[in-house]
């Protein structure tokens, strides 16, 4: 019997693994939504409602159960500059094709004339330009393959004319958009489309400034006012910047939230440890101090301009202090480690070679 009992478990168990293959093969896409969403999570700090709607949305993907007559997804990201809208497009377009780069961008703030709209759909029969179907989009980043969705970003959404918003809804509607000389018809049906605007950032501001955690029932239930007071008046502002129709064809509507301290000290890490891996080459490695991380924060934050602010400041007192020394002291055999801390008089970031005990 033992032996029967045996047998019996190993062909369930070899029943499961059968199913679990045959699940893991009904998408046809074949990124993997867990490496993408730990890609992004070491990136894109404090932004978890973002974060959320990205996984949702790969899910959905994933799972091949999209309209197959719309684009895959279409999201409009809301929020301040330096926050990381951009950056989960680029951080998507890596972890799917391996490059950064490999979406279609349309910055449409170079689109706010009316007669722009001729830039996406290409100019009318019987003006110039019209049988070279010239167009901004870039048909093979769009249409993707059938493994991997294309992506398209537009960018400051809000800056372009009425004429050129007007232009999208076709593609939202359908995932079609025909060339105005008829000979050419660009397929959206497999690609995510993420929108970026600006709309709603200063009452956003409004809204974080002063606020350092939560520290009574009284005041969470206040700064949940705030915010659902906030989000009145973005969806205001989105109302009277966009038609209904417009509106009601987006998949998701997502507000960033301002950089709080706790995500500025994270990207410091994140741009420390990026910067060690270049160091490598030359056989060096780096550390800064708490103080030395204080002192960019105190002269790089900048919550108008988010994490390009910041990226300035540890250029500024990190990348090229460390290029000086580098230059000066040249190659070695050996590796040094440069221990960053800051001056006497606190405005400058001192580095000198750490002592082996201080090597982490």
């Amino acid at each position: 019997m033992p032996f029967i009992n045996d047998k019996l478990n190993f062909y369930e168990n070899k029943e499961k693994e059968s199913a679990a293959v045959k699940n893991k093969m009904l998408s046809r896409f074949t990124f993997d939504i867990e490496t993408i969403m730990s890609t992004m999570n070491k990136c894109i700090f404090g932004q978890e409602k973002a974060m959320d709607a990205m996984e949702g949305m790969l899910k959905l993907i994933k799972a091949d159960i999209a309209d197959n007559e719309r684009p895959l997804y279409i999201g409009l990201f809301l929020g301040p500059t330096g926050v990381g809208k951009t950056e989960i497009v680029r951080l998507l377009a890596e972890a799917i094709y391996g490059e950064r780069d490999k979406f279609c961008r349309i910055d449409m703030n170079t689109l706010a004339s009316e007669h722009y709209a001729a830039a996406l759909t290409g100019a009318p029969p019987g003006y110039v330009g019209s049988k070279e179907e010239t167009t901004l989009f870039d048909k093979a980043l769009i249409e993707g393959t059938f493994s991997k969705p294309g992506i398209v970003l537009f960018d400051e959404v809000e800056k372009a004319n009425q004429a050129v918003i007007l232009t999208l809804l076709n593609i939202f509607d359908n995932g079609r958009l025909k060339i105005t000389s008829g000979n050419t018809e660009l397929n959206f049906r497999n690609s995510i489309i993420i929108m970026t605007s600006n709309i709603g950032a200063k009452e956003i501001m409004n809204q974080s400034v002063g606020i350092e955690g939560v520290i009574s029932y009284e005041q969470n239930q206040k700064e949940i006012n705030k915010s659902q007071h906030t989000q009145q008046i973005i969806q205001k502002e989105l109302e009277d910047t966009f038609a209904p129709e417009f509106l009601n064809r987006i998949d998701d509507v997502i507000t960033f939230n301002w950089l709080g301290e706790h995500s500025v000290k994270r990207m410091i890490d994140q741009r420390l440890e990026l910067l060690g891996k270049r160091l490598k080459i030359h056989n060096r490695g780096i550390q800064l101090s708490d103080a030395a991380k204080e002192l960019i924060i105190e002269k790089g934050y900048d919550m108008k301009y988010g994490a390009r602010s910041l990226k300035r400041a540890f250029r500024k007192f990190v990348e090229i202090p460390v290029a000086e020394i580098l230059l000066q002291t040249g190659g070695s055999s050996d590796l040094i480690v440069f221990l960053g801390d800051i001056s006497a008089d606190k405005r400058e970031i001192i580095f000198r070679p750490a002592l082996p005990n201080q090597q982490s």
